[in-house]
């Protein structure tokens, strides 16, 4: 059974920030770059316990070719919640930060 994936708001804003991003840099990069977070978001439903922690109670998967990475939470039994996609460099404070209280 996969889990349904509910993308947060911010991590909605997020994502449309980095195809802006690289679709600005090279026509067509912004495309593979949401095909590639299409098919981690159907990796993180068929099984979110696969992937490392990256805090406590948050885990993350990688982009393939991308530095980014998609943060996320195991909320029930079947639901899992999207908080960021981010670049991966970015400061750890920083996006820890922004999963306070989350």
């Amino acid at each position: 059974m996969a889990f349904k994936v509910v993308v947060t708001d911010d991590a909605y804003i997020d994502l449309v920030e980095a195809i802006n991003y690289f679709e600005s840099k090279s026509l067509g990069l912004g495309e593979r770059f949401f095909n590639i977070y299409q098919k981690k978001i159907k990796e993180v439903a068929k099984n979110p316990f696969y992937f490392s922690y990256y805090t406590e109670d948050f885990r993350r998967i990688s982009f393939d070719n991308f530095s980014y990475i998609i943060i996320y939470k195991v909320h029930n039994s079947e639901e899992v919640i999207v908080y960021q996609i981010t670049f991966a460099g970015r400061n750890p404070e920083t996006i820890t930060g922004k999963l306070k209280g989350k």
